[in-house]
């Protein structure tokens, strides 16, 4: 995204007290292995990488952006899961999110820089005809060999050497 010129505009990603993933997968909390690394990192909610993004370009700017849903749920967004015997309330998601407050220019005022390029259509007929191509020359060139070159020059070659290292006959050819 940051190649095609977009902007990342969330709260830094690079810096792990932004990270926004990686929870429990059965929704109960931080998952033990990864919070101890999370917290090593400075991430005190146990999220150990950045998944939730916000991208902008041409003309809009950035009012507002923050992370939420990152220290942990309130009880009353909980709900009873039954998850694993020691805890019974799971949160809605394994994930943070990403707000942001956007502020969109009116198109007259809008810089844009190119155009999104349209959608070309992938010549499959090309490729088919490069594939049979290539097919019809691998037989080509495989056929003459497995049929006329291998049975009448290379095995007699290589028996009439077998045969000759066999006697011990000096092959000076």
């Amino acid at each position: 995204m940051i190649k095609a010129g977009y902007e990342d505009v969330g709260p830094n990603s690079l810096e792990p007290k932004n990270f926004t993933w990686g929870l429990g997968a059965l929704l109960d909390g931080p998952d033990p292995a990864r919070e101890m690394i999370a917290k090593k990192w400075g991430n005190p909610h146990g999220f150990t990488e950045r998944l939730d993004y916000i991208f902008i370009k041409n003309g809009i700017s950035v009012k507002e952006s923050r992370l939420i849903s990152h220290q942990g749920m309130k009880e009353s967004l909980l709900w009873d899961c039954n998850a694993t015997q020691e805890k019974t309330k799971c949160a809605p998601s394994d994930h943070a999110g990403v707000f942001t407050q956007l502020a969109v220019s009116p198109m007259n005022q809008t810089s844009i820089d190119q155009p999104l390029p349209d959608n070309q259509v992938i010549p499959w007929v090309k490729f088919i005809l490069i594939g049979l191509l290539l097919l019809i020359l691998s037989l080509i060139i495989w056929l003459p060999y497995r049929f006329i070159l291998r049975p009448l020059v290379i095995l007699p070659l290589q028996t009439r050497m077998r045969v000759r290292a066999e006697r011990g006959i000096e092959i000076n050819e």
